[in-house]
């Protein structure tokens, strides 16, 4: 009996990464301020929130920076991934 081999290469990106495009997206977003995050996303701040909320929600963490060290840690996005801002010294 021969063995079936299975490489990662044919899984569904789902079972690798269970986050969608739009939610990666936002959580790129979440090292920026909220105002250029509600300007690049072309929504207002409360739907912000109730988005941000949602996300936090479906992947069990308490806040923003949880998320984005849950993200971090299962390898579900790369440090590279997100958009900052530099802020100069005053």
């Amino acid at each position: 009996m021969s063995k079936i081999r299975i490489g990662t290469d044919n899984l569904d990106k789902r079972l690798v990464n269970p986050m969608t495009e739009s939610e990666l997206e936002l959580v790129k977003l979440l090292c920026l301020p909220h105002k250029l995050i509600c300007e690049k996303l072309g929504i207002s701040y409360g739907a912000l929130k109730t988005r941000v909320k949602r996300v936090m929600d479906k992947y069990g963490v308490e806040n923003q920076r949880a998320l984005i060290v849950k993200v971090l840690v299962m390898d579900w996005l790369h440090i590279t991934d997100f958009e900052y801002r530099e802020f100069a010294d005053e």
